[in-house]
């Protein structure tokens, strides 16, 4: 179930059971199915494999069910997905100019698709920035641990899982 909520799984349009959340007629419900990133998409699968099923649970629910973990502070609305998340995470840096940094002649625009016709700097510039976002979680996630002062290691632990698979794409 979580390969498929992460849109890990090329399951078309059949349904064999009901899966929470996922409409197959929303494109934005579909996590990772129609995003072109190899990188990221067979870190997050090696990342899957070697989690148990808390772990698993705990990258689906913040990457790809937001509204599921939100704090009083934060304004993203349950309508809001993967992409949606990205598109916002882009806009934020762009408004604050942390992103700049990656690159001078770009900002982040929210697109992580990787094509064969991209110089091999807009793939790094894209995988910078996925970098960034996916830091970014664990940042809220420390954030959260202050606020309530309790430790969510496990939760932080899965996420520099999933950005140590995904550098290790990369760099192949």
């Amino acid at each position: 179930m979580f390969y498929s909520q992460a849109g890990l799984l090329d399951y078309g349009n059949q349904k064999a059971i009901i899966i929470d959340k996922l409409g197959f007629g929303d494109k934005k419900q579909h996590g990772m199915h129609l995003i072109n990133n190899d990188a990221l998409k067979n870190a997050m699968i090696e990342t899957f494999d070697s989690l148990d099923n808390a772990g698993v649970g705990t990258l689906v629910e913040r990457l790809f069910m937001p509204d599921s973990y939100l704090d009083s502070d934060d304004s993203i609305s349950e309508n809001l997905m993967f992409q949606d998340l990205i598109d916002k995470f882009a806009s934020d840096m762009k408004n604050t100019s942390e992103l700049e940094k990656l690159n001078s002649d770009k900002y982040f625009d929210g697109n992580i698709n990787i094509s064969n016709d991209m110089t091999q700097k807009e793939k790094n510039f894209i995988y910078d920035s996925l970098l960034e976002y996916l830091n970014n979680h664990i940042s809220k996630i420390e954030q959260i641990e202050n606020k309530y002062n309790e430790s969510w290691s496990s939760q932080k632990e899965a996420f520099a899982l999933l950005i140590y698979n995904f550098k290790m794409k990369i760099n192949n």
